[in-house]
C-alpha cells in the first residue's frame, strides 16, 4: 500500500510540473523552512515562500544565491535572453556572469533573461504571475547571508548591488555588517550598519523582508561575529588566530561561496596548523583525529552544517601542518565549502589559516 502512495504522489508531481505553472512548486520532497516560526503566511507569500499547517517553507522555485522575486522585474538593460533552459541553468549563467544582477525566468516556455541591474520587490508596476519569476541575485563571495533584517541604526547606503555594498562595508571601519532590504522608498541596493545583532533570533529571522550579510565565515557555535580570530583566521600574518579543536568541541567552519566569480567553479583549499594528525583521505576513510575539506551539496536558504556533503579530493599535505584539498560542486559554484578538525585533549591541534585558491 505504502509503495502505490508513493507511486501516486510521484506521477502527481510529474503532471504538476509539466504544466510550467510556477504555482506548483510547493510540491516538494524535502521541506526546509523559510524564515522563523513567528513568520506571518502574508509576509511567507510575499516574498516567494510556501505556507502550509507547519508554517514557512521553501519551493521548488529556490534558487541558491538568490532571492525570489514573484513580479515581473524588468529593470536595467537586458543582457541576453535564451530558451528552453532549466531554472537552474538560468540561475548558474546569472552567476557566471558578473553582469547579471537579476534573471527572470517564465515557467510555461522555460525562457531565461539575464538583466543588468538588481531587482527590489516592488521596483516593477507589472503584476506578479504564477508563469514568471524574477530572481535578484544576493550571493557575494565569502559573506554570508542570512534571509532576515538587523534593524540597528544605518551608517551609509548604496544604490548599486550587494557586491558594492559588500566593497564599501569593508573600506569603513565602522561597518560591521550590511542589510539589502526588499524594497525601500529609495531602492537602496543596502544599508550598512555599526552593529551585528542575533539574526538567529526569531524575532529578526522573522522578517523576510530583507537579507542580512556578515563577513567571512561562520563557526557552526559561535555566533558572536565580530570576533576577531574569526574576521582573521584568513590572515597568516596576524598573530593569534588559531582555533583549537577539542574532545568537546570540534572546529568546524563554514566558508561561504569560496571561489565564486574566479571564472572555475573547481578551487583548492589550503589549511594550515598545529598538530593536524592527519590530512584525511575519504577514499581510506575517516579517522578519529584529523582534518577534512567537504562542500555542501544541497541549496541552503539560511547558513546550515547539516548534509548532505561531498568530501573534497585530498591532493597533499604533511599530515602535521599543511592539509590540500580540491573542491567541486561540478558545474555549480560552491554555496559554502567546510573545514573540519577532529582532535582530542592530548593532540593540542590547532587550525590557524586556509586560503582559497583557484584551480
Amino acid at each position: 500500500m505504502d509503495k502505490i502512495l508513493y507511486i501516486l504522489s510521484v506521477l502527481i508531481t510529474l503532471l504538476l510540473f509539466k504544466t510550467g505553472n510556477a504555482s506548483n512548486n510547493c510540491v516538494v520532497s524535502k521541506r526546509i523552512t523559510y524564515g522563523s516560526s513567528t513568520t506571518p503566511e502574508v509576509q511567507c507569500l510575499a516574498y516567494g515562500g510556501c505556507w502550509d499547517a507547519e508554517g514557512c517553507y521553501i519551493g521548488n522555485d529556490y534558487v541558491a544565491g538568490f532571492r525570489t522575486v514573484k513580479r515581473i522585474c524588468e529593470v536595467g538593460l537586458v543582457i541576453s535572453q535564451h530558451n528552453n533552459l532549466s531554472l537552474q541553468e538560468c540561475g548558474r549563467r546569472c552567476l557566471f556572469n558578473e553582469n547579471c544582477e537579476t534573471f527572470i525566468y517564465q515557467f510555461d516556455i522555460t525562457t531565461c533573461q539575464l538583466r543588468d541591474t538588481i531587482c527590489h520587490q516592488y521596483s516593477s508596476s507589472v503584476e506578479p504571475s504564477n508563469y514568471i519569476r524574477s530572481y535578484a541575485k544576493m550571493a557575494v563571495k565569502q559573506w554570508t547571508e542570512y534571509p532576515g533584517n538587523c534593524a540597528q541604526n544605518d551608517i551609509a547606503n548604496t544604490m548599486e548591488n550587494v557586491n558594492t555594498c559588500a566593497i564599501s562595508c569593508k573600506s569603513q571601519s565602522t561597518c560591521k555588517i550590511f542589510v539589502a532590504p526588499r524594497s525601500t522608498a529609495s531602492n537602496s541596493a543596502c544599508f550598512m550598519k555599526d552593529t551585528v545583532c542575533d539574526i538567529l533570533d526569531p524575532g529578526n529571522a522573522r522578517e523576510l523582508s530583507a537579507t542580512t550579510f556578515l563577513p567571512g565565515p561562520i563557526y557552526s557555535d559561535l555566533n558572536d561575529h565580530s570576533q576577531s580570530k574569526l574576521i582573521h583566521i584568513t590572515d597568516s600574518e596576524l598573530a593569534d588566530t588559531c582555533v583549537a579543536s577539542t574532545t568537546e568541541k570540534d572546529f568546524n567552519l563554514r566558508i561561504p561561496w569560496p571561489n565564486l566569480g574566479d571564472g572555475n567553479p573547481d578551487f583548492r583549499i589550503v589549511i594550515k596548523g598545529k598538530n593536524m594528525k592527519n590530512c584525511m583521505n575519504i577514499k581510506y576513510g575517516l579517522t578519529m583525529s584529523g582534518v577534512l575539506a567537504y562542500v555542501g551539496i544541497d541549496g541552503q536558504i539560511s547558513p546550515s552544517f547539516s548534509g548532505p556533503f561531498n568530501a573534497c579530493e585530498y591532493e597533499s599535505g604533511n599530515n602535521d601542518t599543511e592539509c590540500i584539498y580540491k573542491c567541486t560542486c561540478g558545474e555549480d559554484y560552491c554555496q559554502a565549502a567546510y573545514i573540519r578538525g577532529f582532535g582530542s585533549d592530548d593532540d593540542n591541534m590547532e587550525i590557524c589559516f586556509y586560503n582559497v585558491l583557484s584551480t
